[in-house]
């Protein structure tokens, strides 16, 4: 074996070593869940996720896995992009991937990726509620965001 380069992209063992890797931080995760069990079963754990199914793996979050196996109470996925079609693609495959589980959409009014005005952010939350997610969350929520979100209504 050729460490590390056979396991990097491209590399004989990338996918089986990406596979134990997602093992791995899912162990942590079981890890995590059975220590809040230990001290209190009404905390409930959460995972800001990747939108993306095809990065699922490349940053070792299953997160449908995790849902199915009761690791996680609800995940809250990351769906920052200013495109409304790009966020109905993400939220399509997302609420596909969730099945019965909870899951909250995560909005990015402002992130390393958006910086979406107080119309679009609201645009975005009535997408979601429209498509059937549990909730929504926004990022980076502040007073400010908190008193638009509130006047709006």
């Amino acid at each position: 074996m050729n460490w590390p380069d056979d396991c990097i992209q491209g590399g004989e063992y990338y996918e089986k070593f990406m596979e134990w890797r997602a093992g791995k931080i899912t162990d942590a995760v079981r890890a995590v869940r059975d220590s809040l069990n230990r001290i209190n079963r009404v905390v409930q754990l959460s995972a800001a996720v990747m939108p993306h199914e095809r990065e699922m793996l490349l940053f070792g979050q299953m997160w449908n896995r995790w849902l199915e196996l009761g690791l996680l109470g609800f995940v809250v996925t990351m769906n920052y992009t200013e495109s409304d079609s790009q966020f109905v693609v993400w939220c399509e495959e997302q609420l596909e991937l969730a099945g019965d589980h909870m899951i909250l959409c995560g909005i990015g009014e402002v992130s390393g990726f958006t910086e979406l005005t107080e119309r679009e952010t609201l645009h975005q939350t009535a997408l979601a509620e429209d498509m059937g997610y549990d909730g929504w969350v926004v990022y980076h929520l502040c007073d400010e965001v908190i008193e638009r979100l509130r006047n709006s209504q």
